[in-house]
């Protein structure tokens, strides 16, 4: 029995939790939840757990879990907005757990395949969407949003820049053969121009480019930088003149920024702009502990309450909402985590993996600043589950 758990059913258990960071959230929960139980009856998956936590960033990231946890016990948030948010990050408490998983026979590179396998055909069914003008499952005839396929704008195209990357490697690769490269070149272009070109969505454009300019960089490293200058002089031009998505995007941008100036906050921009200001005014009315985990919603009722803001759930950025509700203590841990993932991807002896890691955590910096990226459910498991795969792959290990 162990040798069927270990050797077949969790290597499918992470392929699936692949294909569903590309296309399904259920699939994405019922994954997850299968591959844990599948590593607590397996006796080799079991005996991996406890050596996890020699991982700097499985123990880093269990510890702030552990914050999460007791920062219910101070929190005064019903009980529905306290267990809501500890299950919004409950990724980070299985962290041991998943890794242990993942360091099983092929595993992780079978997720990795499967997400990026899963991405590709996203790209492919958003341009075939945009080729017959005939928008499907996430799509919507009301916007230029609306060439999105399993996922909303953001998400999209945010999931195609960390796929794109795997991809970019190997087109500069000098391994391969002509035809090989030949169809790298093919995918990477389908990920870029539907990214760029169908879908708007500006933080997962932004993390698009600059996740693929640090490849280049890492991959040549000092003639990378200034061949990741050259790119960045000539296509970012390139992509606000011709890409209707761009240039929208850019331009929705301005007008919120000069309505913002104008005393209006009604705009993506502005409210953003909003949230954040009335975060940092609630993180310094408990600055050490914060209000407790789950708390934000209850706190910012309370704030704008008799004047004419409109409600918010969350502020749209991950260190104001853990500043808010864990307050400095929940910021130093989550800042110790993001330094043990970096210590963590130095000793990664696979440049190709390594290279992965931190384009990863360079897209999901960027994405903090305007959106929530690791604390919510979804792209926050994504981050782990393909952080810890790219952790766990051998030295010569090669997703493509």
């Amino acid at each position: 029995m162990n040798e069927i758990i270990e050797r077949k059913l969790i290597p499918f258990a992470a392929l699936l939790f692949g294909i569903g960071i590309a296309s399904s959230t259920a699939l994405m929960s019922a994954s997850y939840i299968l591959l844990i139980v599948l590593v607590l009856l397996s006796t080799k998956a079991r005996s991996l757990i406890v050596d996890s936590f020699k991982n700097k960033f499985v123990l880093c990231g269990f510890i702030f879990y552990l914050i999460v946890l007791l920062g219910m016990s101070w929190s005064d948030a019903d009980f529905h907005d306290r267990s809501k948010m500890a299950l919004r990050v409950v990724g980070f408490g299985f962290l041991p757990i998943f890794f242990a998983g993942l360091r099983i026979k092929n595993s992780a590179k079978l997720l990795l395949q499967a997400f990026i396998a899963g991405e590709i055909l996203s790209a492919v069914i958003s341009i075939g969407a945009w080729a017959f003008h005939h928008p499907v499952l996430m799509g919507t005839k009301d916007t230029i949003f609306y060439w999105a396929v399993f996922r909303g704008h953001l998400l999209h195209v945010a999931f195609l820049a960390i796929a794109s990357n795997f991809i970019l490697w190997q087109v500069f690769s000098s391994e391969i053969s002509k035809t090989r490269r030949l169809i790298y070149i093919i995918l990477y272009l389908l990920l870029f121009y539907d990214g760029f070109f169908l879908v708007q969505g500006r933080t997962g454009q932004v993390m698009m480019l600059a996740m693929n300019l640090m490849i280049v960089i890492l991959r040549f490293r000092l003639k990378g930088i200034i061949m990741a200058i050259i790119a960045a002089v000539i296509v970012v031009p390139l992509l606000i003149k011709f890409s209707p998505a761009v240039k929208d995007g850019v331009s929705s941008y301005q007008q919120d920024q000069q309505l913002y100036k104008q005393g209006n906050s009604d705009t993506s921009t502005g409210l953003r702009k909003q949230f954040h200001h009335n975060s940092i005014i609630m993180f310094k009315q408990s600055p050490v502990f914060g209000h407790g985990t789950g708390s934000y919603p209850s706190h910012y009722k309370v704030l704008i309450s008799g004047t004419n803001q409109p409600m918010n759930m969350q502020p749209h950025g991950d260190l104001y909402l853990i500043a808010v509700e864990l307050g400095s203590l929940g910021l130093f841990i989550f800042v110790i985590m993001l330094l043990a993932n970096i210590f963590e991807l130095y000793r990664v002896k696979n440049r190709y993996m390594q290279g992965m890691g931190f384009s990863l955590l360079l897209g999901y910096l960027i994405a903090l600043t305007q959106n929530s990226f690791f604390t919510d459910n979804v792209s926050g498991l994504a981050f782990i589950f393909i952080m810890l795969a790219i952790l766990a792959c051998n030295q010569k290990d090669e997703v493509i």
